[in-house]
């Protein structure tokens, strides 16, 4: 008989003699099983492994020993697909799982048109022997041909049934997030994978990745984060990440209350948390307040006042907040003379002009040459009601600089602020609100917005008396004094409305009548005015009479 396993080759006369046997009969295993070694050792490997998968075909007991025979070629034809391919096939029939998975990945990895083949064989085995390391072999083969999804839910899979499987599959799934940068779902899968191992620092990181990518997620990702917090509350990241979430949202107060347990908790963390707060555009109420609380504690007096200065322009609503805030910033540092013009204008804001000229006093003595402090407290007595010393305050500045026409700009300038101010404080469309602002209108000059502020009509009497004296002036300041004269005569001449006579008359030139009615409403302070129209008067008399004697003449 010929042998095969001598020096000499003699496979093309045993693959004959074979041949020969098999044209009589296709099912001799022995004759399938010879042919496919003597084919092995003619170096054709391709017909060599048909030759065995078809022997173990008809005669599934010769397996065994055609994996003896698959494993030795294959460790002679290094990294052969279709060796591989069969090695599995024959381990799957002998319910060597493993091997068979590992040997039809190996194919597959080497020859991707294996791929299609493998897959359905190791679906049906999943069905029947689900294990880790198939599920993990799956999730490859379902990713290289583009199903993302299934390959996700298969990793995670296999990472819940065998944790020494942790590595590989963070390593699949990193690759999947680096081949995919918009996909949530897996950044989602893997942030829990590291977030179950107490790895806080790549959770966060795709935490902040998938908030990017949609905001929507928010409640997914705080819910998280919260966890986080409770398994470890020395986490700063964590808390930087679940406020910034909050501020985003609008909750503003949650956002400040966990930079507070934050900074309470890692005083260390105080500045970075001033930074990012102080970084923001847009910076709502409660942010300024706590930024505000952190500078008072950190020593920053300028940035203090320079903030809540600011709130105090956006919304007057927090005038007590900031007052507290100043009066703790004047106990640390008394002589910081911006904080009490910012308290003086806090109770100006609420109309207490005691408290703000008080406060305001304070800072001039402070800082003496800050013309714009002076003018502020000028304004402030001017409308206490403190005229004179309001005159005494403008005329020492006046005095004192040798640019007055800048001191009177400036003059105007905070007059201008100073209305501007009020009005914004004044907030509503009830009548009183649109009255006063009517009011601070017609003083600036503003014409139009006074004449929208008062479309409006009321049956309440003080209401309506106070309406029409400011469409009066209305009146006056559009240089139409008949049609104020029509007004204010509709109204009787007592202190209220005597001014707005007086200015009427005084626009027509009847300074006798201004003169008059200013005289019979009895209003303290008005001497002067009376006395400077009366003078006026007599002064048109005489040139009347003047001009006549000359007619005549």
């Amino acid at each position: 008989m010929i042998s095969l396993d001598g020096d000499e080759d003699y496979s093309s006369e045993v693959i004959e003699f074979l041949d020969r046997i098999l044209k009589t009969d296709r099912s001799n295993v022995p004759a399938h099983f010879a042919r496919g070694r003597a084919l092995s050792r003619a170096g054709r490997i391709d017909e060599a492994v048909d030759e065995y998968l078809l022997t173990a075909k008809i005669l599934p007991t010769r397996s065994t020993h055609v994996l003896a025979e698959l494993k030795t070629l294959a460790s002679k034809v290094m990294a052969h697909p279709k060796i591989m391919f069969a090695l599995g096939m024959i381990e799957l029939s002998l319910n060597k799982n493993d091997d068979a998975v590992n040997d039809l990945m190996k194919a597959a990895e080497l020859d991707s048109s294996f791929v299609r083949k493998v897959i359905p064989l190791l679906e049906r085995l999943h069905k029947d022997a689900a294990s880790p390391l198939l599920s993990f072999s799956l999730a490859k083969l379902y990713y290289g041909t583009g199903l993302k999804g299934p390959a996700v839910e298969f990793l995670m899979d296999a990472h819940e049934n065998d944790k020494k499987y942790r590595e590989p599959v963070i390593a699949e799934m990193k690759r999947i997030c680096a081949d995919n940068p918009q996909d949530i779902e897996a950044r989602k899968k893997l942030a829990e994978i590291y977030f179950g191992y107490h790895n806080w620092e790549d959770t966060l990181t795709l935490f902040g990745e998938i908030y990017e990518l949609d905001r929507k997620e928010s409640d997914w990702l705080k819910s998280y984060v919260g966890r986080i917090i409770q398994a470890d509350f020395h986490s700063p990241p964590a808390y930087y990440f679940l406020a910034r979430i909050f501020i985003d949202e609008g909750e503003d107060a949650k956002g400040v209350e966990v930079y507070r347990k934050l900074v309470e908790m890692v005083p260390t963390e105080t500045v970075n948390v001033m930074n990012i707060l102080s970084a923001n555009e847009e910076k709502p109420a409660d942010v300024l307040l706590y930024l505000a609380d952190l500078y008072i504690d950190g020593g920053y007096a300028k940035e203090t006042v320079d903030l809540l200065g600011e709130l105090l322009s956006k919304d007057s609503s927090y005038a007590e907040q900031i007052a507290g805030r100043m009066e703790k910033l004047i106990d640390k540092y008394p002589g910081i003379g911006d904080a009490y013009t910012l308290l003086g204008r806090v109770y100006a804001s609420q109309s207490n002009y005691e408290g703000s000229i008080k406060y305001f006093e304070k800072a001039m003595e402070l800082m003496p040459d800050r013309d714009d402090v002076v003018l502020k407290l000028g304004q402030l007595l001017h409308e206490a009601g403190e005229t004179e010393r309001a005159i005494k305050v403008y005329s020492e500045l006046l005095g004192r600089t040798k640019d007055r026409r800048s001191v009177y700009r400036m003059i105007k300038k905070a007059r201008d602020d100073y209305y501007g101010e009020r009005i914004t404080a004044l907030q509503g469309g009830d009548d009183s609100n649109r009255l006063e602002r009517a009011h601070l209108y017609l003083l600036m000059n503003k014409t139009e917005d006074a004449e929208r502020e008062l479309e409006f009509e009321s049956d309440d009497e003080a209401v309506s008396k106070r309406h029409a004296i400011l469409r009066a002036r209305l009146c006056l300041r559009k240089k139409r004094p008949m049609d104020a004269l029509e007004i204010v005569q509709m109204l009787p001449l007592d202190k209220e409305t005597a001014e707005t006579y007086a200015d009427v008359y005084e626009a027509m030139g009847s300074f006798g009548a201004a003169a008059l009615a200013l005289r019979q409403s009895g209003i303290v302070g008005m001497e002067q005015r009376i006395s400077s129209f009366e003078k006026l008067a007599q002064t048109k008399r005489a040139t009347k009479g003047k001009y006549f004697v000359e007619g005549r003449t």
